[in-house]
Protein backbone atom coordinates (compact mmCIF):
# COMPACT_ATOMS: atom_id res chain seq x y z
CA UNK A 1 0.00 0.00 0.00
CA UNK A 2 1.78 3.34 -0.83
CA UNK A 3 2.07 6.33 0.80
CA UNK A 4 1.18 4.01 4.14
CA UNK A 5 2.90 5.97 7.09
CA UNK A 6 4.44 3.70 9.97
CA UNK A 7 5.99 5.11 12.97
CA UNK A 8 9.85 5.34 13.27
CA UNK A 9 10.11 3.53 16.71
CA UNK A 10 7.80 0.19 14.66
CA UNK A 11 10.60 0.61 11.79
CA UNK A 12 12.93 0.23 14.59
CA UNK A 13 11.72 -2.51 15.87
CA UNK A 14 11.80 -4.12 12.54
CA UNK A 15 15.23 -3.83 12.21
CA UNK A 16 16.17 -5.10 15.60
CA UNK A 17 13.78 -8.16 14.78
CA UNK A 18 15.65 -8.77 11.52
CA UNK A 19 19.08 -8.64 13.23
CA UNK A 20 17.93 -10.75 16.32
CA UNK A 21 16.33 -13.38 13.66
CA UNK A 22 19.49 -13.17 11.34
CA UNK A 23 17.22 -12.52 8.22
CA UNK A 24 19.41 -10.78 5.54
CA UNK A 25 17.18 -9.80 3.13
CA UNK A 26 14.30 -7.17 3.32
CA UNK A 27 11.74 -9.12 1.06
CA UNK A 28 12.13 -12.29 3.71
CA UNK A 29 11.76 -9.88 6.39
CA UNK A 30 8.33 -8.39 4.61
CA UNK A 31 6.60 -11.57 4.09
CA UNK A 32 7.22 -12.89 7.39
CA UNK A 33 6.36 -9.71 9.05
CA UNK A 34 3.00 -10.72 6.51
CA UNK A 35 2.62 -14.15 8.39
CA UNK A 36 3.59 -14.16 11.62
CA UNK A 37 1.25 -12.54 14.27
CA UNK A 38 4.27 -12.56 16.71
CA UNK A 39 6.49 -10.60 14.57
CA UNK A 40 3.77 -8.46 13.96
CA UNK A 41 2.61 -7.58 17.10
CA UNK A 42 6.19 -7.18 18.71
CA UNK A 43 6.41 -4.40 15.65
CA UNK A 44 3.24 -2.67 16.51
CA UNK A 45 1.31 -3.95 12.87
CA UNK A 46 -2.54 -4.18 13.40
CA UNK A 47 -3.49 -4.85 10.05
CA UNK A 48 -1.08 -3.56 7.34
CA UNK A 49 2.79 -4.11 7.06
CA UNK A 50 5.71 -2.34 5.28
CA UNK A 51 6.48 -3.60 1.81
CA UNK A 52 10.54 -4.79 1.42
CA UNK A 53 10.95 -1.46 -0.22
CA UNK A 54 9.79 0.45 2.56
CA UNK A 55 12.17 -1.28 4.86
CA UNK A 56 15.08 -0.31 2.62
CA UNK A 57 14.00 2.88 2.32
CA UNK A 58 13.60 3.50 6.25
CA UNK A 59 17.17 1.80 6.67
CA UNK A 60 18.80 4.06 3.38
CA UNK A 61 17.40 7.31 4.94
CA UNK A 62 19.19 6.41 8.14
CA UNK A 63 22.76 7.42 8.71
CA UNK A 64 25.23 4.28 9.59
CA UNK A 65 26.16 6.63 12.93
CA UNK A 66 22.81 6.41 13.83
CA UNK A 67 22.08 2.80 13.89
CA UNK A 68 25.81 3.14 15.57
CA UNK A 69 24.29 4.80 18.50
CA UNK A 70 20.73 3.18 18.55
CA UNK A 71 22.44 -0.18 18.92
CA UNK A 72 25.47 0.97 21.37
CA UNK A 73 22.56 2.45 23.11
CA UNK A 74 20.69 -0.47 23.08
CA UNK A 75 23.95 -2.82 24.82
CA UNK A 76 24.59 0.03 27.34
CA UNK A 77 21.16 -0.45 28.11
CA UNK A 78 20.95 -4.56 28.59
CA UNK A 79 24.65 -4.45 30.39
CA UNK A 80 23.04 -1.60 32.92
CA UNK A 81 19.78 -3.58 33.73
CA UNK A 82 22.41 -6.81 34.44
CA UNK A 83 21.65 -8.85 30.99
CA UNK A 84 24.82 -9.72 30.65
CA UNK A 85 26.07 -10.27 34.10
CA UNK A 86 28.57 -13.25 33.70
CA UNK A 87 28.12 -14.19 30.37
CA UNK A 88 31.53 -13.75 29.75
CA UNK A 89 32.46 -16.12 31.91
CA UNK A 90 30.25 -19.28 30.85
CA UNK A 91 30.10 -21.22 27.41
CA UNK A 92 26.86 -23.32 27.03
CA UNK A 93 27.71 -26.89 24.75
CA UNK A 94 23.73 -27.42 24.50
CA UNK A 95 23.09 -28.69 20.84
CA UNK A 96 19.70 -27.10 20.22
CA UNK A 97 18.24 -29.04 16.73
CA UNK A 98 17.81 -25.72 14.13
CA UNK A 99 14.47 -25.99 12.16
CA UNK A 100 15.68 -25.71 8.30
CA UNK A 101 12.34 -24.91 7.14
CA UNK A 102 12.16 -22.01 9.70
CA UNK A 103 14.90 -19.85 9.27
CA UNK A 104 17.01 -18.38 5.57
CA UNK A 105 19.80 -19.93 3.83
CA UNK A 106 21.80 -17.06 4.27
CA UNK A 107 21.09 -17.48 8.37
CA UNK A 108 21.96 -20.86 8.17
CA UNK A 109 25.41 -20.11 6.17
CA UNK A 110 26.14 -17.67 9.13
CA UNK A 111 25.90 -20.07 11.65
CA UNK A 112 27.34 -23.05 10.37
CA UNK A 113 30.40 -20.56 10.28
CA UNK A 114 30.05 -20.74 14.17
CA UNK A 115 29.51 -24.62 14.45
CA UNK A 116 31.40 -26.03 12.03
CA UNK A 117 34.76 -25.02 14.69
Amino acid sequence: MAGLKYSQLDMLKVVILKDLECIEDDTEMACRLKVNIYYRNFCGFIQNTPSHDRLSDFKRETPARVWCKIFYTLDAMLEEKGYFDGSDHSIDGTAIELDKKAVSESCIRKLGRYTSR
